[in-house]
């Protein structure tokens, strides 16, 4: 069961702090049999991969986890990862990135690099998706970004769950929401963000999308749920993608919580089989 709000911002305060220890989820056994589980360094960093031991389609799938570059890879991910492996028969890329405020950005950036070619040549002639939630959305959306800035390969579709947009978070009716949403309070995510930016202005573009140039990326699918303060930046997003010819299909869950896609529930179900079939191509 998920903590209450107020426990879960006291655990997120002390993470804005410099130093502390943040460990990844242990891998879950039951994917150690369906999976097998190889452990990667990528320009310096942890990546877990999962290769289907049946069954397998030769896709593969980079998953950028959430957390407000702040966080560490937590449980709900692992049911994500395992949502979109299961539906695809994809190998799937789990960077395991530092997180601020002990990183940047700017330390990032050689990973989403690296990953781009090293992807694309396990996939060969299969299909690449690249994945993210929150944060792990914007991630998402920098990889793209960055890939088209360096010409490393694209993915062929991305997958993106209450992408952060905006690292500024200054939407008047995102404060307004502050009271329903379940997880996230305004103030925390600003201080986030800045960290994240590191000696990069807010609205740097590779910081923020909202303020990139958005034409020219691959399809996208955005997943949002209509109960997260995140929802009136995603909308606003989504609009400029499109008016910059981007390839945009929004799917707005209902009553749906900022991480819903990560728990046991119908409209989680739903929302990876919908992005399974994306990444797939149908």
């Amino acid at each position: 069961m998920m903590a209450g709000k107020a426990e879960l911002l006291e655990g997120f305060e002390e993470a804005l702090k410099p130093g502390m220890v943040k460990e990844h989820a242990p891998i879950p056994e039951e994917l150690d049999e369906r999976y097998e589980i190889e452990e990667r360094q990528v320009s310096g960093v942890l990546v877990h991969v999962l290769h289907p031991r049946a069954n397998g389609s030769g896709m593969q799938i980079i998953y950028y986890h959430g957390g407000a570059y702040t966080l560490p890879f937590i449980e709900p991910h692992w049911n994500v990862v395992a949502g979109l492996a299961d539906r695809t028969g994809a190998d799937v890329w789990v960077p395991h990135y530092v997180p601020g405020p002990d990183a940047t950005l700017d330390d990032a950036l050689p990973l989403l690099d690296a990953l781009a070619v090293e992807v694309k040549k396990a996939a060969g002639d299969h299909r690449v998706g690249v994945a993210g939630d929150s944060a792990g959305g914007n991630m998402s959306l920098v990889h793209s970004l960055r890939a088209r800035e360096q010409g490393n390969p694209m993915p062929d579709h991305l997958v993106i769950h209450a992408p952060w947009t905006d690292l500024r978070n200054v939407h008047p009716e995102s404060l307004e929401m502050e009271p329903i949403d379940a997880l996230m309070v305004v103030e925390q995510l600003q201080r986030a963000g800045r960290n994240w930016a590191g000696t990069r202005e807010v609205t740097d573009p590779m910081v923020s999308p909202m303020f990139a140039d958005l034409s020219g990326l691959p399809p996208m699918t955005v997943l949002q749920g209509t109960k997260d303060l995140l929802l009136p930046d995603v909308l606003l997003f989504v609009d400029k993608a499109r008016e910059q010819g981007a390839d945009v299909e929004l799917e707005l869950v209902e009553d749906a919580f900022h991480v819903y896609i990560g728990f046991d529930a119908p409209e989680a179900h739903a929302s990876l089989d919908l992005a399974a079939a994306r990444i797939r191509g149908d």
